[in-house]
């Protein structure tokens, strides 16, 4: 497999570029370009404590990558992903809404699900800019001893604001069971000391953190490389890819579309010639949020096209508006209009008629009527 595609990998609070180095060449192994770079600060090699500032100087870092990734042979410019561990799971998150180059984020337990307001007290933050696929793998619930103890919030364990703000993202969250925060990554696992109070045995860790490896994949893939087999396995409940009962918990959500605005709605229907408005309509409504389709705009279209002289578009879009709103007496008067712009006295005849139903005292629709029978 030629290496087409780019990850890249930002490292967590003052790390090295090498921190998670198993995960990197597994991906590569899979045909992936990696690169990553140190976790520095604004001006020097020290940050400032998990500011804000180091959010913005670490997203600018990945900007960075992503200019010199465009100069590598092979790399695909348009397939662009950054992952994420601990601290550059919110830096990464940042960086996505600055760069539209980025089109998948994966959060290693990032610290975007432990410091969401600091990353919304930067000037960059904008949530609506949150639309590219996103998967989150957390860590084991930390147990209530533990976090008295540490003096860790008691609320960590089941609260996500982040995830549960996206709405225009296909989303996963995924809790390991028998990880704990350090051993999401490569160094992790092997320097970490083990904390005899929740952390599990060695091999546990291992088998999990292989996971983590084939979700990354298999997400990479799915969202990359538009695999189906990929996003069938991500939607799959984990028992059923193979992973242990009680391993790993599954939370999805699909994104919300967004609401079409009318000059939405008109491009579409100018790109296919104002033919087949109703089979449109329908299928905008299938795939979004709402279609916001007002009388008067449709009318005032139908009317504008009449004008141009493009006569069956503006009939197209007038008996639309009737469609829509079968009890606007002005929406048939105006469709009459049209009929009678086209020299189609039947038609128009037809349609006075059907205004003059709904308003009796439509006073265009009556003396029309009289002219086309004299």
């Amino acid at each position: 497999m030629g290496q087409t595609l780019r990850n890249i990998h930002a490292p967590s609070y003052q790390a090295s570029s090498v921190e998670n180095f198993a995960l990197c060449e597994f991906l590569a192994s899979h045909g992936y370009i990696v690169i990553s770079c140190p976790s520095r600060g604004t001006e020097n090699k020290f940050l400032d404590g998990g500011t804000t500032r180091d959010i913005e100087t670490q997203a600018r870092d990945i900007e960075f990558l992503i200019g010199e990734a465009t100069s590598l042979k092979n790399a695909d410019t348009d397939k662009l992903s950054v992952i994420g561990f601990s601290f550059g799971g919110i830096s990464n998150v940042l960086a996505q809404m600055r760069n539209e180059r980025i089109k998948a984020l994966v959060c290693l337990d990032g610290s975007i699900k432990y410091q969401f307001q600091k990353l919304l007290s930067s000037s960059y933050a904008d949530l609506s800019k949150v639309d590219v696929p996103f998967i989150y793998m957390s860590q084991k619930d930390i147990p209530l001893s533990v976090m008295i103890e540490d003096k860790i919030d008691t609320t960590l364990n089941q609260n996500f604001p982040f995830f549960d703000s996206l709405k225009h993202s296909q989303a996963y969250y995924l809790k390991f069971n028998d990880l704990t925060h350090p051993y999401f990554s490569s160094t992790g696992i092997l320097f970490q000391e083990r904390d005899p109070r929740q952390d599990k045995s060695d091999k546990e860790i291992i088998v999990s953190y292989e996971w983590v490896n084939n979700y990354t994949m298999h997400f990479l893939n799915a969202f990359l490389k538009d695999d189906k087999s990929s996003i069938y396995f991500l939607n799959n409940d984990p028992i059923d890819n193979g992973v242990a009962p009680n391993l790993i918990s599954l939370k999805a959500k699909k994104p919300v579309a967004q609401t079409m605005s009318f000059e939405d709605f008109n491009v579409l229907a100018r790109s296919q010639g104002y033919k087949d408005l109703e089979v449109l309509v329908k299928k905008l409504k299938d795939q979004t949020s709402g279609v916001q389709l007002q009388e008067w705009k449709l009318n005032n279209l139908g009317l504008q096209l009449l004008f141009q002289g493009k006569i069956q578009d503006g009939i197209n879009i007038l008996s639309l508006n009737t469609i829509l709103y079968p009890n606007s007496a002005n929406a048939f008067d105006s469709l009459a209009e049209g009929y009678l712009i086209q020299g189609d006295k039947k038609l128009a005849i037809r349609n006075f008629n059907l205004s003059l139903k709904l308003d009796a005292q439509n006073q265009n629709a009556i003396n029309r009527l009289k002219e086309l029978k004299n």
